[in-house]
């Protein structure tokens, strides 16, 4: 069973780990973003959630304002394939389709 957003939080509250949560609908890009979370201290971050055609996935994120080098990127992250053998994965993607990833 995957783990829930509370699950995450109590984890982090177990490590001492101070959290704030700020709840939003889904922000597709940095400047949709910043329309909620702009005012708060901080880095802020994008995220690309990436997977290659052996269903390897990563989770790359970078400061906000950070150029990321898609050429490069797969040398980076270790992949056995170019950029352009990635795909994107969608952020609404269901536990099933992330299931068969595995």
């Amino acid at each position: 069973m995957p783990a829930t957003p509370d699950d995450l939080l109590d984890r982090l509250a177990a490590l001492e780990i101070a959290t704030t949560t700020v709840d939003h609908p889904p922000a597709f890009t940095v400047e949709d973003g910043e329309a909620y979370v702009g005012h708060l201290p901080g880095v802020h971050v994008k995220n690309l959630f990436l997977c290659d055609a052996k269903k390897k996935m990563w989770l790359v994120t970078v400061p906000w304002d950070q150029t990321i080098d898609l050429k490069g990127l797969p040398t980076l992250i270790k992949c056995i394939a170019d950029f352009w053998m990635l795909k994107w994965l969608l952020t609404d993607v269901d536990d099933s389709v992330i299931d068969d990833y595995e």
